[in-house]
């Protein structure tokens, strides 16, 4: 609560009260299954 206060004015409050946590990359395993391929070269490519 005391980083909400401090950010009151700073960012908009439809941003600072957002209740939805952590859906960020709650599909990653979703999608690198789907994209395994792509994955697999790009560390290939990287190596």
């Amino acid at each position: 609560m005391l980083v909400k206060k401090m950010m009151k004015g700073k960012i908009p409050d439809r941003v600072l009260f957002e209740k939805r946590k952590g859906l960020q990359s709650a599909d990653i395993v979703y999608r690198a299954k789907a994209q395994s391929a792509e994955l697999t070269e790009a560390i290939k490519k990287s190596a």
